[in-house]
């Protein structure tokens, strides 16, 4: 049985983006139910002053199994350039969501700007082989 913070109908979401096995940063989705809000953390749990879905931000407190959630996304994303892995956590209990290569259709419109180039700068992909 999943238990949820009291007065919470809906687990947080966490979405690690991660390049090359390594997870960079984590986009927390809260409040689903009522305004949404998007946080953006660095691997370290410090704030990024980004967003694409919502500007509105929350008060977030990384959870007690973070760093299980970032072992867990570096054995995940091992084979991927890069990948959005969605898990959910009510702090102790990790639970998987989802495995995404093009979050929201790639068409964010990033705040700042810099944030799209910023992410994009960690992505390296193999060069085309000519015929």
């Amino acid at each position: 049985m999943i238990v949820f913070e009291q007065g919470k109908n809906l687990l947080q979401d966490f979405k690690f983006h991660c390049f090359h096995g390594e997870p960079k940063f984590v986009q927390v989705i809260t409040d689903r139910e009522t305004k949404v809000k998007e946080n953006w953390f660095n691997a370290q749990w410090e704030a990024q002053e980004m967003h694409y879905f919502s500007s509105t931000k929350a008060e977030v407190a990384a959870p007690a199994n973070f760093e299980e959630m970032k072992e867990l996304c570096r054995t995940l994303s091992q084979a991927f350039p890069y990948v959005r892995i969605d898990l959910y956590s009510n702090g102790s209990t990790i639970l998987f969501g989802e495995f995404t290569f093009r979050p929201y259709g790639g068409f964010m419109n990033w705040t700042p700007d810099q944030a799209d180039i910023d992410l994009g700068n960690y992505l390296q992909l193999p060069s085309a082989k000519r015929r």
